[in-house]
């Protein structure tokens, strides 16, 4: 008799197992997580600079969040969803992020039978910023590589400013260059002007010794 107990507890675990499983099965079936992906792949993500005195951060925006979908930062921790308390309840801004860096924000579902694996994985590049590209000694060369806003270098202030004025110096060099052979060049070029007219008789007088020259072999018969 107590065997026979012992099967049909055993046998109604299995079935309860079974029927659990079912239930999960239904909760998180594959319908659900394609519609949880697509929700998912609809998330926008943009950024803004902050600029404060020489340093700067960014704002990063993620959009379109939906009811059910949790957005994860793999780093800090932090999570971000919908929320009917905000005034865009489908909108969250992440303040202070560093220029240079790459932020990853993991998708996953609210639901927690759907919630082992993430849905999504999106990635933020932020530029790298150069401190000095408001510096006077960029004004007039704000197109030189050093002066952009967005760059990545290692310099120190000093090496920075010694750069540019390289930089200066060589651009004012082929100016120097082109007006000294410009200057070179002036004289000779005078010269032939003022006295182009001796190099035409001089022309002429030869062409015509030649032309005596050969008339007088002729003559002769050679």
């Amino acid at each position: 008799m107590k065997r026979h107990m012992k099967g049909v507890v055993f046998a109604i675990f299995l079935v309860s197992l079974f029927m659990i499983r079912n239930v999960y099965a239904e909760e998180c079936d594959f319908t659900t997580k394609a519609k949880l992906k697509n929700l998912a792949s609809n998330l926008n993500t943009s950024y803004v600079p902050v600029e404060n005195g020489n340093t700067l951060t960014f704002n990063v925006t993620l959009s379109n969040i939906y009811p059910g979908i949790l957005i994860v930062d793999p780093t800090t921790g932090n999570e971000y969803h919908y929320d009917t308390s905000r005034e865009r309840p489908g909108e969250i801004t992440i303040t202070g992020l560093q220029p240079d860096r790459t932020y990853r924000y993991e998708v996953y579902s609210e639901n927690e039978d759907c919630a082992e694996t993430s849905l999504n994985v999106y990635y933020v590049t932020l530029p790298a910023y150069n401190a000095y590209y408001k510096d006077p000694i960029c004004q007039g060369i704000e197109d030189y590589k050093l002066c952009n806003r967005w760059l990545k270098h290692s310099l120190s202030y000093d090496e920075f400013v010694k750069e540019v004025n390289a930089y200066k110096e060589s651009l004012n060099q082929p100016i120097e260059e082109k007006k000294e052979t410009k200057e070179e060049l002036n004289p000779m070029l005078q010269f032939v002007i003022d006295y182009y007219y001796i190099f035409i008789g001089l022309f002429v007088l030869g062409v015509g010794y030649v032309i005596y020259v050969r008339r007088k072999r002729d003559s002769f018969g050679f």
